[in-house]
C-alpha cells in the first residue's frame, strides 16, 4: 500500500505536467462559429490550395472524370446530422475541401480532402477514427455506383502505414475488386456484395498512410426512392448517384 501512493502520485503529476505542457506548446484555436467570416475566409484559402495541386488540376481537366463537392447532394437539414458534414464539417476538422472524382469507364473514386488540427489525436497528428471515417465514406462511393442500389458497410480492414499530419490534403483512391479478381466463392455477387481496395496519401509527398480494405453489401440492385446520402439513422448510403 505504501509504495501504491507514491506511484499513484507520480502518475498523477506525469499527467498534469504532460497535459500542461501540451496545452502551451500547442494550444487549440478557438473554432470559430458556423459561417463566421473567419471559416468562409479559411475555406476560401483551402479552395485557392486545392486548385493548384497537381492532382486536382489533371483529373479536373480530364473528360473521363467527373467531379462534385462531397455530400452536395445531402439536404441541408440532414448534413449537421452526419458526422463527416455536421460535427466535423467546419475547415479546421474534415468541411474545408473534400471533393470526389468518379472515373466513368473505371469506375474508381478518388477524393482529396484537407484534414485540419481539430481533428488531431496527438498533436498535429490526424486522429486514425477520422481517417477511417473518410475511408469509410471513399469506399462507399465506388461500391454500388454501378448498380445504383443502398448499401452498408460489412467490413472495414485498416493498415496504418504512417502517421497523417494534420492541416494538409490528402488522397484517397478506392476501386471496386473486378469479377475476375473474386475467388470463385464470391463471384455472381457483385450486385449486392462488393470488394473495396482503398489508400490515403499525402498529397504533397506521396507518402502512403493508410491501406483499406472494405467489403459492403446492399439492396440486390434495387434503387431506393429518396434523397441521396445517408439513410435517418446513417446505416444505409445510396450509392447510386453523383452527388454524395
Amino acid at each position: 500500500m505504501h509504495e501504491v501512493v507514491p506511484a499513484a502520485a507520480f502518475l498523477l503529476l506525469g499527467a498534469t505536467v504532460g497535459i500542461t505542457f501540451r496545452q502551451l506548446v500547442h494550444p487549440p484555436a478557438p473554432a470559430p462559429a458556423s459561417d463566421s467570416d473567419a471559416e468562409a475566409a479559411t475555406r476560401a484559402r483551402l479552395h485557392r490550395h486545392a486548385s493548384q495541386l497537381a492532382l486536382v488540376q489533371q483529373l479536373t481537366a480530364d473528360p473521363a472524370w467527373t467531379s462534385w463537392p462531397a455530400y452536395a447532394g445531402v439536404p441541408a437539414a440532414r448534413r449537421p446530422h452526419h458526422l463527416m458534414s455536421g460535427p466535423l464539417g467546419g475547415p479546421r476538422a474534415a468541411g474545408g475541401y473534400q471533393r470526389v472524382f468518379h472515373h466513368r469507364g473505371t469506375g474508381e473514386v478518388v477524393v482529396v480532402v484537407h484534414l485540419g488540427r481539430a481533428v488531431a489525436g496527438w498533436p498535429l497528428v490526424v486522429h486514425g477514427g477520422v481517417l477511417a471515417s473518410v475511408l469509410d465514406e471513399s469506399c462507399g462511393r465506388a461500391a454500388f455506383r454501378e448498380w445504383g442500389a443502398t448499401g452498408v458497410t460489412a467490413r472495414l480492414g485498416l493498415q496504418f502505414r504512417r502517421p497523417a499530419f494534420a492541416d494538409r490534403f490528402y488522397v484517397v483512391r478506392c476501386r471496386a475488386r473486378r469479377e475476375e479478381e473474386l475467388p470463385e466463392e464470391e463471384r455472381g455477387k457483385r450486385h449486392y456484395k462488393v470488394y473495396v481496395d482503398a489508400t490515403l496519401e499525402d498529397a504533397k509527398d506521396g507518402h502512403l498512410c493508410v491501406v483499406a480494405e472494405g467489403i459492403f453489401v446492399g439492396g440486390r440492385g434495387k434503387t431506393r426512392p429518396g434523397w441521396n446520402g445517408l439513410g435517418d439513422g446513417q446505416s444505409a448510403v445510396d450509392l447510386s448517384t453523383d452527388q454524395f
